[in-house]
């Protein structure tokens, strides 16, 4: 078998993987242990076997119809891979690496999948413009903490907080 044929068989599986991660990623199912293993995998594509990488692509597109079926991925696999790393570019370039979460909104999240409620199941109590961090570099230590930010809520626990500080000078 020629090089460009395994090259090319490498970079199938390799986009077939960042596919997957995304959507995993987006789906906030990736916390700090699973990035650990989707880099060692992706490591692994380097030098594994023909046979190996033939297995790998049929899993792996086997996995991510799946995980489209499930949770109703509206959008082109490439169109999740491309958001994720616009987000992940703009976290990087804007907040840093202290703050690793995209906040999504909601009604975002519902155009991109039509059952976010399998990885979230109390999606749909939240209003259209919740946000739901996603940690989109896998670095918590547990995924299925969920962080969702209402700005209303949060506004008012701050006044209440300045509140009893302000009794507490007085």
């Amino acid at each position: 078998m020629s090089s460009s044929l395994i090259s090319n068989l490498r970079r199938q599986v390799a986009q077939l993987y960042e596919q997957y991660e995304a959507i995993f990623c987006i789906l906030n199912y990736v916390d700090a242990t699973v990035r650990r293993q989707f880099d060692a995998e992706k490591e692994r594509i380097r030098s594994t076997s023909r046979p190996k990488l033939l297995q790998a692509r049929e899993r792996l597109k086997q996995e991510i119809k799946k995980l489209r079926r499930e949770h109703g991925a509206k959008k082109p696999p490439q169109f999740y891979v491309r958001w994720l790393k616009e987000v992940r570019n703009d976290i990087g370039k804007y907040a840093g690496p202290e703050i690793p979460f995209s906040l999504t909104p909601e009604y975002w999240l519902s155009t991109l999948f039509s059952r976010y409620e399998v990885a979230f199941p109390d999606f749909h109590t939240l209003p259209a413009h919740a946000r739901i961090g996603i940690d989109v570099f896998g670095v918590r230590s547990d995924c299925r903490e969920k962080s969702v930010y209402i700005l209303e809520t949060m506004l008012y626990e701050d006044m209440c907080a300045l509140f009893n500080l302000a009794n507490e000078v007085t």
